[in-house]
């Protein structure tokens, strides 16, 4: 029987993160060179582009689903972690091209490279996890001054706590 909660969504938020920032360092020069990657909301509302950690949800399964490792028992978790990415730049002034879509397609190069990231290596909490995006939402503003397109992608990690 468990005495406390464990959970493994803070060190798997954590390893997403690092392995964003990575993913970053060797794009040198590249499209997601100037990007910004935090494990909270920077709170930096200005040009440009950025990726970070929101809010976590997580569940275990139940006791007849738990395993046995020696005196131990391990639940398996699922934790849904939202990371957001914001891309804000001033109205492209050709007037050709909605600026929203300018940023939403940044926005969904951003987000391939995240899911090809995912792809490469879903084991980010260690090697009997699996990391997937199960989800996501996509939001834009747009005023006189900045284009803002918003993905949040919702990153499963299952893992045994």
């Amino acid at each position: 029987m468990r005495a406390r909660v464990s959970t493994n969504a803070y060190a798997a938020k954590r390893a997403l993160r690092d392995r964003f920032l990575a993913m970053v360092r060797n794009d040198p020069g590249g499209p997601l060179s100037d990007l910004l990657v935090s494990y909270s909301d920077p709170g930096k509302f200005a040009e440009g582009q950025m990726l970070y950690g929101g809010g976590i949800v997580f569940d275990q399964s139940g006791q007849e689903q738990d395993l046995v490792d020696g005196d131990d028992t391990l639940a398996h978790e699922v934790a849904v972690h939202g990371w957001h990415i914001r891309i804000e730049m001033a109205p492209t002034p050709d007037g050709d091209r909605d600026p929203v879509e300018v940023t939403d397609e940044i926005a969904e190069g951003v987000g391939d490279a995240v899911a090809g990231r995912l792809a490469a290596d879903p084991h980010l909490a260690g090697g009997h996890s699996v990391s997937r995006i199960i989800g996501g939402q996509c939001d834009h503003h747009l005023t006189d001054t900045a284009a803002v397109s918003v993905l949040t992608l919702r990153i499963s990690v299952e893992s045994d706590v």
